[in-house]
Parts: structure tokens; sequence; C-alpha cells
């Protein structure tokens, strides 16, 4: 009797360890499909860059000022005539991003600037770095024959986990390149 109940124990315990593995194994592959998509979003939003580039021979800016020199529209919304022709007629140019008609259209977030990695919301959280020496300069739009470096390894745009914000918003990212001397070293 006891060598069966051993047995029962045993076969139990299999069973368990065989479905923790099951469900790590299943955890593993929803994350690879999300971040699949992610991936399939970041080459949407590559795609829409290169049309623009295409159309305007520039990148898009990484916002559009209004009259008093504030930044108003994102190149979020810019890359619309591209992703989603018909939400880009939507959208009023002739107020800010969040104004009372362009507010409306939040709940519109094309799919390629939502990360399924998040609950669908308003919220975006793919950014382009501005500054000196990146391809979204705040003073001015960029070409590709601009570009001095390789192409293949040039930073377009981020996917952060670190703050979210509204797709229409114009959030950027700022590069800032200091020298990094190890603890104890001057000069």
């Amino acid at each position: 009797m006891r060598k069966v109940l051993s047995f029962r124990v045993l076969i139990v315990l299999c069973a368990l360890l065989a479905m923790a593995g099951i469900g790590l194994r299943t955890r593993q592959i929803a994350k690879q499909t999300s971040q699949a998509a992610c991936t399939g979003n970041l080459t949407a939003i590559l795609v829409a860059l290169h049309s623009y580039h295409e159309k305007y021979q520039s990148f898009p800016p990484a916002f559009l000022r209004d009259s008093g020199g504030k930044p108003a529209h994102s190149w979020r919304v810019l890359l619309l005539e591209f992703i989603d022709p018909d939400l880009y007629r939507q959208y009023s140019f002739d107020e800010s991003w969040d104004g009372p008609k362009n507010r409306q259209l939040l709940t519109k977030i094309p799919g390629c600037y939502h990360c399924p990695n998040s609950e669908k919301t308003t919220k975006t959280s793919y950014v382009v770095v501005t500054g000196k020496d990146t391809v979204f300069s705040p003073h001015r739009t960029i070409s590709l024959g601009e570009i001095s470096r390789d192409r293949h390894s040039t930073i377009l745009v981020l996917e952060t986990t670190l703050e979210r914000f509204d797709w229409t918003e114009h959030v950027t990212w700022t590069l800032t390149i200091s020298r990094m001397v190890p603890s104890g070293i001057t000069g």
C-alpha cells in the first residue's frame, strides 16, 4: 500500500512540475509574441517615416510649432498621412494637439502607436530622439543624404517603458552625450 501511495504522490508531483513548465513556456511564448508585435509597430513607423521622406525629401520634424513658437503637433501626427489617411484628414492643424477637436481623436490611436505590452489606451511609448547629430533636429528637417554615419545603425524611433503619453502629444527625448570616465581617474 505504501509503494502505491508513494508512486501516486510521485505521479502527482511530476504532473505538477510538467504543468508549471507548460505555464512558464506559455508565458515565454506570450512575451515573445508581444515583443514581435512591438517590433512590427516599429517597422510600420519606419515605413511611414521613409514614405514621408520620399514625398517631402526629408524626415518629419520632431514637432511643428504654433505661431507663438510653442510645440503644437507631433511627428506621429505628421505620419498619419501614411499610416491612416482618414484620421490625418480629421486632425485639425488649426489647433494644438490637445485642442477640443484633436482631443476627440485620442481614442482612435493607430495600432502601430500602441504596444501590446500595455493596456489599450490613448497612450503611446514611441518617441524620437532629438539633439545634436540626430535625425530629428529641433530646428530643421534632415534628409537621408545628410546622415553621415551608417544608416543601418542610426536610431530613428525608440520604444520606452519609462513613460507613456498621449499619442498626439509632442514628447521627444533629447540625446546628451558626455564623456564617461571610470572612478578615480581624472582628465
